[in-house]
């Protein structure tokens, strides 16, 4: 059955194709890669939620062997089908070089055996992660299902994190939330960028949802991660939450004007009446005279401290110090809290260049299917899906400038969301 918003039309050069119809996405639903689909769903699952932290496993590598185990089925249902490397998206040409980057400059790291840990321990697994996400997820539902899943364990999160911060349980500094679980949500900046990247996601989801009761789900999913980014106290989260949120009501908010006032709304009011002290610490942005606790002047600390060591060491620029390196000629072993620093200083300028193309690459990639030729692309679910992919990017260029996350999941996740949505588009109109 068709719903009457789910047709529009990409721009291209054959007027018989680029249509996009509810059964044309449908037609791909089944296709490519079931095994390693749902290998890619039980380690997102595990990663987000580690049960590690939850069941009493100890550190029982259950998150290594689900991706592992999917890694060696997406390696076999390839070979047997014969689309192995059938094609190569430019993200994973960037992001591939990127990482020979990283291996070509442990020789020559100041602790190359951090270096070669930090890159296999970390960084090797996202690239993996990222080339599995994008090579299995060959459908619309498959996305949404994906995407889905992520927003539901952030909002499962969320909620926990919550629940402590009332209790006054595993707060940073006698006030800052933690996420309820370590891991890419145990800092609270970290979990306050993960929850906005998320929360962008959550309204596109809702807003393209069939059902009603689906988009009250998402929409209260949006609504707990929203407070919960709040009760972090991050000054980064603040801004990124800024970001996706004018993008998103700029791009999205003309038709859907009374949700993106009831979302605005609730972010004035978790402001005028949310915790001691909120408001404070989102002005410290523009006055740092308010941050009692010296944060701010101890990130501009370490923001020049990164800046000197770029700028007066011409290894720097070629080869960097080796990834992870960093702490050990910073001050007090602290990192760069800027990505952008984190792999310039780390692996060099080079590496530099091939992370804003890949950044940029990912989030243009869908442009032309945010601008669908429609007298209203937000009403097709499709470019709005777009929208909410790009107002999570940018979040994430905003929050990371704050953050050391360059080699983390935050990125690569909502990266590969970007790459897929735009494969399942071209291989509709092909």
């Amino acid at each position: 059955m068709n719903h009457p918003r789910f047709t529009g039309q990409i721009p291209s050069n054959n007027p018989d194709k680029g249509i996009i119809t509810h059964e044309s996405v449908i037609r791909h639903t089944r296709s490519g890669y079931p095994l390693s689909y749902i290998g890619l769903v039980l380690f997102t699952l595990v990663l987000y939620l580690r049960p590690n932290d939850i069941l009493p496993i100890g550190e029982f590598p259950i998150a290594k062997i689900i991706g592992a185990g999917a890694l060696i089925a997406f390696l076999l249902e390839g070979l047997s089908s014969g689309q192995l490397l059938k094609s190569t998206p430019k993200e994973v040409k960037y992001l591939g070089a990127l990482l020979a980057l990283a291996f070509l400059s442990v020789p020559l790291a100041i602790d190359p055996g951090e270096a070669t840990n930090a890159i296999f321990d970390q960084f090797l697994k996202v690239v993996l992660v990222f080339f599995l996400l994008i090579s299995s997820v060959t459908s619309y539902a498959r996305l949404r299902r994906l995407m889905s899943l992520t927003v539901f364990c952030g909002a499962v999160i969320a909620f926990g994190t919550l629940r402590n911060f009332l209790a006054g349980n595993n707060l940073v500094g006698g006030y800052r939330a933690t996420g309820m679980i370590g891991g890419i949500f145990g800092d609270p900046n970290d979990l306050a960028l993960a929850l906005v990247m998320l929360l962008s996601l959550s309204v596109g989801l809702a807003i393209t949802s069939l059902a009603v009761q689906g988009r009250l789900l998402y929409f209260a999913c949006a609504g707990i991660m929203l407070v919960a980014v709040f009760s972090t106290y991050s000054r980064g989260g603040f801004l990124a939450l800024f970001a996706a949120g004018a993008f998103l009501m700029r791009k999205i908010g003309r038709r859907h004007t009374g949700l993106m006032l009831i979302l605005g709304l609730a972010v004035l009011a978790v402001l005028l009446f949310g915790p001691t002290g909120l408001g404070g610490r989102v002005y410290s942005i523009f006055d740092q005279s308010l941050d009692s606790v010296g944060s701010a002047q101890a990130r501009t600390m370490l923001l020049g401290r990164a800046l000197h060591v770029v700028a007066f060491n011409p290894k720097v620029w070629a080869v960097g110090l080796g990834v992870g390196n960093f702490h050990i000629v910073s001050v007090k072993e602290g990192a760069t809290h800027n990505s952008y620093l984190e792999v310039l200083a780390e692996i060099g300028i080079p590496a530099l260049v091939l992370y804003l193309l890949f950044l940029t690459g990912a989030y243009k990639g869908l442009g032309r299917i945010a601008r669908s030729s429609s007298a209203d692309p937000t009403s097709q679910p499709m470019p709005v899906m777009a929208m909410a992919i790009r107002g999570s990017l940018l979040a994430y260029m905003v929050g990371s400038f704050f953050l050391s996350v360059a080699y983390d999941w935050h990125l690569y996740y909502t990266a590969g969301y970007a790459v897929c949505l735009r494969q399942i588009v071209e291989t509709d109109r092909a």
